[in-house]
């Protein structure tokens, strides 16, 4: 997908930006393009996204304010996305006017 998406904005002389990586999406993404001599394939993981700074706290807290932040960020790069998609065809609809046009499944 995230392929796809890149080669469709190169083709089109649009800049492409990886979603950030402190969502899975970007922690996968990290981790496929970290050299590596010895590369072994991993599901994602937690561990893929950079940790929560600041005070200590336990896993559960961790893993919920770091989710709550990839959900935030991930937001924001699909509005990136879809607004240079919005461009690229000179629509005049946002990018919740073409979300709320999908047919329902």
């Amino acid at each position: 997908m995230l392929l796809g998406i890149k080669l469709a904005h190169e083709a089109h002389g649009l800049e492409f930006s990886f979603p950030p990586a402190t969502t899975m999406l970007g922690g996968m993404v990290g981790h496929l393009r970290a050299p590596n001599d010895d590369f072994q394939p991993s599901n994602v993981m937690f561990s893929m996204v950079p940790p929560i700074e600041g005070r200590r706290m336990n896993k559960r807290a961790r893993r919920d304010l770091q989710s709550e932040r990839a959900l935030q960020d991930l937001g924001a790069w699909l509005v990136d996305v879809v607004e240079s998609n919005d461009e690229r065809h000179r629509s005049a609809r946002t990018a919740d006017q073409r979300l709320r046009s999908v047919p329902g499944g």
